[in-house]
């Protein structure tokens, strides 16, 4: 999930991915909750060796901005970092 400061501004048109590196490992989906917030599902790919940390970067088309994390979520095969239910938030920043 998007902090709060950004769930008023979600559109269709965003998109958030992945990374480890560089790399793009995996695009969000955007599923509405209700009417006033909004998840992303992203399937992250990696070997079943994969040891480096994932960051993500989300672009914001209403805003026409990129945010972005850190590399911090370790790489777990068939692991799971929040649900529907419980969305996890991502700390992003503004890229400059």
């Amino acid at each position: 999930e998007v902090p709060e400061n950004l769930q008023p501004y979600i559109q269709q048109a965003d998109q958030i991915g992945a990374f480890i590196g560089e790399e793009c490992r995996g695009l969000g989906t955007l599923v509405k909750i209700d009417s006033a917030s909004a998840v992303f599902f992203v399937l992250i790919q990696g070997a079943v060796t994969e040891r480096s940390k994932i960051s993500f970067k989300y672009y914001s088309s209403l805003k026409s901005n990129m945010y972005a994390t850190t590399p911090f979520l370790e790489f777990i095969v068939d692991g799971n970092y929040g649900t529907a239910d419980v969305p996890k938030i991502v700390n992003l920043s503004p890229v400059k």
